[in-house]
């Protein structure tokens, strides 16, 4: 009788790791593969999710960025270990080796309001007819004559976006930092997919006040949400939300926000593009939630 080969473990070296993924792998041993999408695979190793990343994705916290991915009959509930060197096992098919990897960590800008009016007045006349006719960008810029109608979503979150941007006015002009609006956890899980538009919303926001080092607004506006992060959204929002908490996301969303406080304006077009194309609305929905903190600090 032919014995079946069983083909060896294909092995992976991580090129970039964020710090969220790094500190799950560490303290981690064992879990699985919790979704398998065309740009990556996560993971849920005890209880903590990090996500190992395909060619050309974008770096992140939460990110395990790999050369390669593909080919492999990898399925979500497959069982993944960690090795004492961090190294990740899953199954029979990969191992993905983390030691060697560098450090991701978010880029920083200098800026000034007069390069901050410049990256505004910028990116609004780029938005203008370019928003998508999903998600909440139409709440930040001009909708389009052409839309029949705005989306549910929309309806459901201008109250608390209207609130939300009174207290970032108010708060940024205060040395005294008072609670966000009752209703900003109202935003958690609003809109259809794996990352709601109110969540992308939040963490917009989040990573701009991160940026422009407002940190104690950003963890007040985090002691709002923060406890009903798993209830109110899907696990995989989760993560997002809980590493934009810590001032981490998306590397994508990182250089766009850089791009209008430093008022770059060759990279601001280009690097819209680049957001625009990330999930359905995904992009514009965090770029959306980044432009109210922005605008709140144009000079006057």
């Amino acid at each position: 009788m032919r014995k079946t080969l069983v083909p060896p473990i294909r092995p992976l070296s991580a090129y970039r790791i964020g710090r969220h993924a790094l500190r799950v792998l560490a303290n981690s041993t064992r879990g699985q593969v919790a979704g398998v999408f065309k740009g990556g695979i996560y993971l849920d190793l005890d209880d903590n999710w990090c996500c190992i990343t395909s060619r050309g994705a974008s770096a992140g916290p939460a990110n395990i960025c790999t050369p390669f991915f593909g080919g492999m009959d990898i399925l979500q509930g497959c069982k993944v270990t960690v090795s004492r060197n961090r190294n990740i096992i899953i199954g029979r098919y990969l191992r993905v080796e983390t030691v060697t990897a560098d450090l991701w960590l978010p880029p920083k800008i200098d800026w000034t309001p007069k390069t901050l009016n410049l990256g505004l007045n910028a990116v609004d006349k780029m938005c203008v007819d370019s928003i998508p006719e999903c998600g909440l960008s139409g709440a930040v810029w001009p909708v389009h004559p052409r839309w029949r109608r705005l989306p549910a979503e929309y309806y459901a979150a201008m109250p608390v976006i209207r609130s939300l941007s009174a207290w970032l006015e108010s708060s940024l002009m205060s040395s005294i930092v008072k609670p966000p609006p009752t209703n900003c956890g109202d935003l958690l899980g609003l809109g259809p997919g794996l990352t709601p538009s109110g969540d992308d919303f939040l963490i917009g926001m989040l990573i701009a006040l991160a940026t422009i080092g407002r940190l104690d607004i950003s963890a007040i506006l985090g002691d709002a949400i923060e406890p009903f992060l798993c209830s109110n959204t899907g696990p995989i929002s989760c993560l997002y939300l809980k590493t934009a908490l810590n001032g981490e996301a998306n590397e994508q969303l990182h250089l766009m926000i850089n791009f209008v406080l430093g008022g770059h304006l060759r990279q601001i077009r280009p690097q819209l593009g680049i957001i625009s194309s990330i999930g359905h609305s995904s992009g514009w929905d965090s770029l959306a939630g980044a432009m109210i903190v922005l605008r709140a600090l144009r000079p006057t």
